[in-house]
């Protein structure tokens, strides 16, 4: 079974940073650390089967929902996946740019 390497864009590591600074400030760090296991095993399974999530927006850009207030945007090319934003889904959807 090929687990495919994966790469975080600078906008990617910075939004999942501020959502984890919420949500330890908000609900403390066991929470946020929660949300660190949650997203790392997300990501383990689209390692290993990065098509399993449907396409969500142009350019084969995927979405995987990691629980209900959170999302991954991901491109699967080239044999890798990059991680493309780190979405709370509490938002403002108008504000979606990916």
């Amino acid at each position: 079974m090929k687990i495919c390497p994966i790469f975080w864009s600078a906008k990617a590591k910075a939004e999942f940073v501020d959502i984890l600074t919420f949500l330890e400030i908000q609900f403390g760090s066991e929470v946020a650390a929660n949300c660190v296991l949650l997203v790392d095993a997300a990501l383990e399974k689209i390692a290993v089967f990065p098509e399993m999530c449907p396409e969500s927006g142009p350019h084969g850009i995927r979405k995987s929902v990691v629980q209900k207030n959170l999302s991954i945007f991901y491109r699967y090319h080239r044999g890798q996946i990059d991680v493309l934003k780190i979405w709370d889904n509490r938002q403002d959807p108008d504000n979606l740019l990916l």
